[in-house]
């Protein structure tokens, strides 16, 4: 009995040292779920922070191995010849640089790579030039037999590429040093476009006999007498090669009958015949682009969008007639599969292909007999030509510049590419105060046809002296008027910019006019002496000009303009 009752008496205790006790194995276990829990989520935030950083890293590692833009590449072409006492010429020779208008940090590596690949340039142009100064004599005989070809050494440098990933381009070079046959020759570069990397063909190409063997099977297409794999173990040259937009290109020089020929073998072989034999990275082109369609080259383009591709270029048609030249040409066909065109009327040309909004287009600058050039338009899908009215325009020229002194004449040019094909800046001759020479923005749209820009920049450096005051209007530096003005009398002025229909100019000191002299004319006539100048963006003057409904007769504020100007120049 009492041991009962002194169980009943204790229970309240024993109940409640148990509840403390469940309790306390309750916060145990919730502490180690909540430490766990706690682990668990510093585990997940550290591994999403790693990922983060990884990718962060990635993105900075693509970023230093891309660019943002497509790169825009400036051709510098530098010359001189040297001629006699009676203007014959001994020799010419001509030199091209690579200039990249970006400046900004990402392009350094390219920029750094240009400029390697100009001093290289400039090596083999004094080596060059050595050798035109000291030419081979002949006999009497042996002059008679080559006749009295002036020795030269030619280059002409085409941009096949120039986007994210890739800059390649391709030299066409032509050198006489007297004897019998002028040489022709091709070499290339390749750039990787974000670190400037001069690129192998092994970084581009990972299996190469899986490549040349394609190369034969297209080779056999083209040429009977040409088998690329066979010919790179003769030869044991530098390999001549491109990356172009769709493909790998091949060139090779041909030398025949005491000869070489002008025009190279070019063989492409194309990303999707086999896409493991290629570097990922250098195929993927961008689904809109241009490239030259150089001499002598034959692309296969899916021009129908029917998945298969057709053979197109461009064949040069001969002159006939008794007054026709060995090798003159009047114009070129454009053959696009089974399709021709007509004949597109022409002394040379350069021709490029763009593929726009998914469609193929040959874009044909033809020179004409007065050194204008046509541009022709041609829908590649039918062989129509866009437009029955084509455009007078070229690749424009940004400075020019010649000079000629103790028998040697030099000269200069900074000229634009066609690389892009949302743009090109074009040129066409006009006659404005003179006869000049004008650059604008040539927009692409959508159906590939080009539009003009509205402000045209005079690329001639022309300068004019004032007769008299002349009333005008101020302009700010993108061409907005501002307030009446007036430009005094003996005043000179270089021409800037035009729309046809006005005239931008800038007031220069006269220290920096050279005045020219031109044997029987009586007029003065001027020239810039530092071409820096016309590269001004301020404020200029502008005058408005006049014609009758046949575009001569021209005046300013009602007064014609050999009234108003000295110095006015017009070419044939």
């Amino acid at each position: 009995m009492k041991i009962k009752k002194k169980i009943k008496k204790n229970l309240p205790v024993t109940l409640l040292l148990i509840f403390i006790i469940l309790i306390s194995t309750s916060c145990i276990i919730t502490d180690k779920n909540e430490t766990k829990s706690a682990k668990e989520t510093t585990e997940k935030e550290s591994k999403k922070k790693d990922e983060q950083k990884t990718k962060d890293k990635k993105k900075d590692k693509e970023n230093k191995n891309s660019v943002s833009e497509l790169p825009y590449i400036l051709l510098e072409r530098t010359g001189e010849g040297h001629f006699d006492e009676d203007f014959n010429y001994l020799y010419i020779i001509h030199n091209v640089h690579l200039k990249l208008e970006q400046t900004t940090k990402e392009f350094e590596p390219l920029i750094k790579a240009f400029d390697k690949y100009n001093k290289e340039a400039d090596e083999v142009y004094k080596y060059e030039l050595m050798e035109l100064a000291s030419p081979p004599q002949y006999t009497e005989e042996e002059e008679s037999e080559y006749g009295q070809i002036t020795q030269s050494v030619g280059t002409s440098t085409y941009i096949i590429r120039a986007d994210k990933a890739v800059v390649s381009i391709v030299n066409y070079k032509n050198a006489y040093y007297g004897g019998g046959s002028i040489e022709y020759l091709r070499y290339s570069t390749n750039f990787d476009t974000a670190s400037g990397k001069e690129l192998a063909f092994s970084d581009v190409v990972k299996d190469e006999n899986k490549f040349l063997e394609l190369a034969d099977a297209r080779a056999k297409e083209y040429y009977d007498d040409l088998k690329p794999s066979e010919r790179i173990k003769e030869d044991g040259k530098e390999l001549t090669w491109t990356i172009g937009s769709e493909g790998v290109s091949l060139y090779f020089d041909i030398y025949e009958q005491q000869a070489y020929e002008e025009l190279p073998r070019i063989v492409t072989v194309y990303f999707d015949e086999d896409k493991s034999i290629f570097n990922s990275k250098y195929t993927k082109a961008e689904d809109e682009y241009v490239t030259p369609l150089v001499k002598g080259m034959k692309l296969e383009l899916d021009i129908d969008g029917d998945g298969k591709r057709e053979s197109v270029y461009a064949d040069k048609i001969l002159s006939e007639g008794p007054e026709v030249y060995d090798s003159m040409y009047s114009g070129i066909k454009i053959v696009a599969g089974d399709k021709e065109s007509q004949r597109i009327d022409g002394y040379d040309y350069e021709a490029y292909i763009i593929k726009k909004s998914g469609k193929y287009y040959m874009y044909a600058f033809m020179s004409e007999l007065d050194d204008a050039k046509l541009l022709y338009i041609v829908d590649l899908s039918n062989i129509d030509q866009i437009e029955d009215e084509n455009l007078y325009v070229s690749i424009g020229s940004r400075e020019n510049d010649w000079k000629r002194s103790d028998g040697v004449e030099k000269f200069y040019s900074l000229n634009e590419t066609f690389t892009n094909p949302d743009f090109f800046m074009g040129s066409f001759r006009y006659d404005v105060l003179g006869t000049n020479t004008c650059m604008t923005k040539w927009t692409i749209k959508d159906d590939a046809y080009p539009e003009a820009g509205q402000r045209y920049k005079l690329t001639d450096n022309s300068v004019l002296h004032t007769k008299t005051d002349i009333s005008c209007t101020e302009v700010d530096g993108k061409g907005n008027e501002k307030n009446e003005a007036t430009i005094p009398s003996d005043s000179y002025i270089l021409l800037l910019y035009t729309d046809k229909e006005y005239v931008d100019v800038r007031i220069i000191d006269e220290k920096y006019v050279d005045e020219l002299e031109w044997g029987g004319v009586e007029e003065r006539y001027f020239e810039l002496n530092d071409k820096s100048l016309s590269d001004y963006e301020g404020s200029c003057y502008r005058f408005r000009l006049e014609s009758d409904e046949y575009g001569r007769d021209k005046k300013v504020n009602g007064i014609n303009i050999n009234e108003l100007f000295e110095g006015l120049s017009y070419s044939s």
